[in-house]
């Protein structure tokens, strides 16, 4: 019996790092967010040189980047309400499929400023937002005793996207590494874009989300197959705090030992008496700690993400 136990256990920790797999691939296309720096100076030159928007400069561009982190962070919530009413997978599965489509549709959208505010930014942002935390959660319910692999993983899953697609933006946009040769601003000779002689490089940046859009239904196709719901009996032996012991019933920690003890995983279920109303959640504390850090560290990756190119580019 102790034998069958343990061959039980293995195979699902097995299937559940095929599931944490599943989960980075996904993370690693949310994770193009990152890439903005670096596509930012062509999306610029093309609206400047190829559309009617002529005063468009690299200032401009951050709008996107800050819409895209807003839509991000208000659509996590509603991930979290999705995955109750439809289903972890089928959460996922929205927010990649709205991911990539919304990629693709820039391709039309790149021909109006605000056009690719909406489709490259907002909608973009939404699409990261209502996968990302279902994709971490799926992963510690199927590994409750790896939560700082699982956590870790996924996490560097999406820092990876930016080193994955700025070599792929780069290559199929610039593939000879040309610098920007235009500064039409006098009283600022190092603001440069890619002008008119650099006509071939412009007319790759529509295309260029065509061939995003089709990299990330690749790995997130393969990604959401990795995917599976845990075990009804896997759950349930997570469901409270300390988990099950080895030969009894679940354990009986109170609540109030949870602020000494571990903290939880996601989408445990827990006593009632723990449970917030998000008025109560506006009323905490630690709530407007963690919403001040999460402003201040997002200011900081609006600004770097979409300047760090434009600052090298100025040293040429």
């Amino acid at each position: 019996h102790y034998f069958i136990q343990s061959n039980l256990r293995m195979n699902e920790t097995a299937r559940g790092f095929l599931v944490l797999l599943g989960a980075v691939l996904i993370h690693i296309t949310l994770g193009v967010l990152y890439c903005f720096g670096n596509f930012s100076t062509y999306i610029a030159s093309y609206l400047r040189y190829k559309t009617k928007f002529t005063d468009i400069r690299f200032s401009n561009t951050q709008w996107i980047l800050t819409l895209m982190v807003c839509g991000q962070g208000s659509t996590m919530v509603l991930g979290g309400l999705l995955e109750k009413k439809i289903g972890t997978r089928l959460t996922i599965l929205l927010g990649c499929v709205c991911l990539s489509t919304t990629t693709a549709l820039s391709y039309f959208s790149i021909h109006s400023f605000y056009g690719l505010i909406v489709t490259y930014g907002l909608l973009f942002g939404f699409s990261i937002g209502i996968a990302y935390s279902t994709a971490l959660t799926l992963s510690m319910r199927w590994l409750p005793k790896y939560k700082g692999v699982v956590a870790g993983s996924v996490v560097a899953g999406f820092g990876l996207g930016a080193m994955v697609f700025n070599p792929i933006i780069t290559k199929f946009i610039n593939p000879d590494n040309v610098s920007p040769d235009v500064a039409p601003y006098p009283d600022k000779p190092e603001e440069k874009y890619f002008g008119p002689d650099n006509d071939a490089i412009l007319n790759r940046v529509p295309y260029c989300f065509l061939v995003m859009a089709a990299f990330f239904v690749g790995l997130q196709t393969i990604g959401n197959l990795l995917l599976k719901a845990p075990p009804q009996q896997l759950v349930q032996n997570n469901t409270y705090i300390n988990g099950p012991s080895e030969n009894g019933p679940p354990s009986s920690k109170s609540p109030e030992d949870d602020e000494q003890g571990d903290a939880l995983l996601p989408g445990q279920q827990v006593q009632d008496e723990l449970d917030l109303t998000p008025l109560e959640v506006l009323k905490s504390r630690n709530f407007w700690i963690l919403w001040f850090a999460f402003f201040c560290n997002n200011q900081g990756i609006c600004y770097c993400s979409t300047y760090w190119k434009v600052g090298f580019l100025r040293k040429l």
